[in-house]
């Protein structure tokens, strides 16, 4: 049963650092991606401009100077997308978001270190782990978008953190842990989908390029695009190991399954237990994107 909607934490809930870091996220893994898509596409373009050959009187020289200029492109690209931090700027962003929002559902839930009754000094030390993370990652996240509210703590923050331990319990659970179980399952079948599919492609591009050899054995005069297709395969298998497929499928995997067993031990759960076990659960959501930082060589 999921929590009522005056009970719910909306993506507007969160500290302004969740919204911001969430956004820039965002925003710089999709120019990242794309600056990818653009040079792993001059680079096919450049295999294919190589088909025709340059002694050609009458577009020899034409198909020398584009190979050339795709080639000059593919390296200007390349060294933009390294020194423009894109990667690291969405990897350092988006696990400063996971850490704001991770530390807002301990706030509201009441969990630790944000136990005690007096709200005063749990608001100041909310605000205080809110800057320290901002402050040891500032060079990273040089960003304030216009709708930035500016809060680090919302009106519904506090409200929900007034709920009953019942509210609060229900709240977490259908919100919080049910919820990433949910995107767990859908991320790790979606990677599969998308390891199998290329997979498939890059197979079936080397089983077109092994024919089209055999062809040429006997048609040693036909055009000879053996090489263009196999940069098309690197391409695909360039773009896979960008993505990581197959490696997030794994992981995401057992990270679904170590919520269902948190998801198990929540009907035993009393109020005095409760605090503990949110520390267990926002650990083992932690610990996945831990590993999925470190896998990129991205430290914080």
């Amino acid at each position: 049963m999921a929590a009522p909607n005056n009970h719910q934490l909306e993506h507007q809930d969160f500290p302004s650092l969740f919204k911001t870091a969430d956004r820039h996220s965002i925003e710089s893994q999709q120019k990242y991606l794309n600056w990818i898509k653009i040079e792993l596409g001059l680079m096919v373009f450049a295999s294919f401009i190589s088909i025709f050959s340059i002694t050609n009187p009458t577009y020899g020289s034409t198909v020398a100077t584009v190979s050339a200029a795709a080639f000059a492109l593919g390296i200007i690209i390349t060294y933009f997308i390294k020194k423009a931090n894109l990667e690291d700027d969405w990897y350092v962003s988006r696990a400063l978001a996971e850490s704001a929002k991770s530390l807002t559902w301990r706030f509201v839930t009441r969990g630790i270190p944000f136990k005690s009754s007096d709200d005063v000094q749990v608001y100041e030390q909310f605000n205080a782990s809110i800057d320290g993370i901002f402050k040891e990652n500032k060079d990273f996240l040089q960003v304030v978008f216009a709708d930035d509210d500016g809060l680090q703590i919302t009106e519904k923050m506090k409200a929900l953190r007034n709920l009953s331990f019942e509210e609060r319990k229900e709240l977490y659970m259908e919100d919080r842990v049910r919820n990433q179980f949910e995107w767990y399952k859908r991320k790790t079948a979606y990677n599969e989908k998308m390891a199998t599919q290329i997979f498939r492609i890059v197979i079936a591009l080397q089983a077109i390029a092994f024919i089209y050899s055999i062809y040429l054995i006997s048609n040693p005069e036909s055009l000879n695009i053996v090489s263009f297709i196999a940069t098309f395969a690197v391409a695909f298998l360039s773009w896979m190991q960008v993505k990581r497929h197959q490696e997030l499928s794994k992981s995401y995997a057992v990270t679904a399954n170590e919520i269902k067993s948190i998801i198990n031990r929540a009907s035993f759960i009393n109020e005095e237990d409760f605090a503990g076990f949110i520390t267990d659960s926002e650990n083992a959501f932690s610990r996945e994107h831990t590993l999925w930082m470190a896998k990129r060589d991205v430290l914080l």
